[in-house]
């Protein structure tokens, strides 16, 4: 095969191999470029409070949708965003409420104090 070894890997130099042995999208220049801009303005403290905001939300917000979009953010950043994506039910059931509060004091523990505000 042209441009292939022995074994059928790619050779160097291959102008058809992209060489992404992670098979990661690259960052575009852009996105590098806000990525860059939102880590020297958000410190971990203001991501802290983001955080526990959105775990107040995520408890005790009055508004269905809101509790939602808060849930959504955590399990974004608690596991990941899922290959394929599914639609969340609007409305949360009590185990969704009960998982949040265990997660809150597992946070707590983890700070080592009570609120999650660093000192």
């Amino acid at each position: 095969m042209v441009g292939r070894d022995e074994q059928g890997h790619f050779v160097k130099g291959n102008k058809l191999s992209a060489g992404n042995r992670g098979g990661r999208r690259a960052r575009r220049e852009t996105e590098a470029e806000y990525a860059t801009v939102l880590r020297a303005n958000v410190s971990m403290v203001d991501f802290a409070a983001i955080v526990r905001s959105q775990v107040e939300d995520a408890l005790h917000c009055i508004d269905a949708s809101d509790r939602l979009a808060a849930a959504k953010f955590l399990v974004a950043y608690l596991i990941g965003q899922p290959r394929q994506s599914i639609e969340i039910e609007a409305q949360l059931t009590i185990d969704a409420v009960e998982i949040f509060a265990e997660m809150r004091k597992t946070l707590r523990g983890a700070n080592g104090h009570r609120d999650m505000e660093p000192k």
